[in-house]
């Protein structure tokens, strides 16, 4: 997460098991959020069937935030306060 409104690297790829590090090292809080009741533009998330909602909550300058996926399948999340202005990110989950 940067002081630019995005995620560093837009798009990851990974294995079903595998754990996704957000590192927040902008001067700013960001979130790391895949749930659809959070947002105002539905395109800002996608998930797998199956897969749970995650939201990092806020993530002050400094602080980290883990998620595990388990389900394959892409999966599309934005920061709450910087959705509007484009911080989404993908994640590509290979069984």
């Amino acid at each position: 997460m940067t002081n630019t409104l995005t995620y560093e690297a837009p798009v990851v790829r990974i294995r079903a098991g595998q754990t996704v590090l957000w590192r927040n090292t902008s001067v700013l809080i960001h979130t790391v959020t895949a749930d659809p009741a959070k947002t105002e533009n539905q395109a800002n998330v996608h998930l797998p069937a199956g897969a749970q909602v995650f939201d990092s909550g806020d993530i002050p300058p400094g602080e980290a935030f883990t998620f595990t996926f388990q389900v394959p399948g892409e999966y599309v999340y934005f920061c709450v306060p910087h959705g509007m202005a484009g911080m989404v990110g993908r994640i590509i989950v290979e069984g």
